[in-house]
Order: C-alpha cells, then structure tokens, then sequence
C-alpha cells in the first residue's frame, strides 16, 4: 500500500518484482509530468533550472534539475502486479488522463472517490478509503 510520492518511489523500486498486490492511495505516477506542471505553476522554464539546479517556489516545494532528469531517466516499463487504485476526483498532482491511461496501461482497477482532492483526510474520505481497502484486498 502506497500513498502520493511513496507510490512513485514503490512503483520504481518494485517495478521487476513479484508482489501480489497493490493498493496505490491518490498515487503521483508520473513524476516527469509533475514536476513539469509544478515548473509551470511556478513559471520556471527548463534552463532556468537547469542553471540554478534548485529554485524554491511560492508553493513550499522545491524544484530540483537532478530530480528531474531522473524521473526522465527512470520511467516506469514494467508493472506485472495486480493493482487497485483509489483516485480522488480532484486531484491536483495527477491528471484524470494520467490515471486512466495507467489503468489501461498496467490494467489496474480504478476507483474515483468523488468530491475528494489529493490528501484523504476528512471523517468521509477516510471512511471511503477504509471502505475501499476492505473491498480491494485479494484473498
């Protein structure tokens, strides 16, 4: 089970494993196309990260060169696991076409939590998530 950014992290490091399931929690799934989105919020440009190396932005991230070149470096090939995932309807760090083209992709199941943002937090989402836990694990 993995949750925003830890998803990302697992979905690389366990990329070529044999696990038996997942369960991918408001999951960043592209991190090349994150970062973008955050350099354009931000209205930074390639090079201009590319010749800081880091910028601190408005939003309380910062923006890293190196940590883009190796989401493009490092993109997700294979993922054999079977997968649920639990999508909020506004989720702010990964498209709606990003999730359903990964759903296709690794032929994951895909609940969308509606009325949610991406931090599950409140007395209903978080009922909703346990609910969804309950009904997404394999036997």
């Amino acid at each position: 089970r993995a949750v925003s950014l830890g998803a990302w992290c697992s979905l690389l490091a366990c990329g070529g494993g044999t696990l038996d399931q997942a369960l991918l929690v408001s999951p960043v799934l592209d991190m090349e196309q994150l970062i973008t989105a955050m350099m354009g919020w931000a209205g930074v440009t390639a090079a201009q990260l590319e010749a800081a190396g880091e910028l601190p932005t408005d939003f309380g991230e910062t923006l890293s060169w190196r940590y883009l070149q190796y989401a493009r470096t490092h993109p997700l090939v294979v993922w054999d696991t079977p997968t649920a995932i639990l999508y909020p309807e506004h989720d702010a760090l990964t498209s709606r076409e990003t999730v359903e083209a990964f759903v296709r992709r690794f032929r994951c199941r895909l609940t969308v939590l509606e009325n949610a943002q991406h931090w599950l937090h409140t007395p209903e989402e978080l009922s909703a998530l346990h609910r969804w836990e309950s009904s997404s694990v394999l036997v």
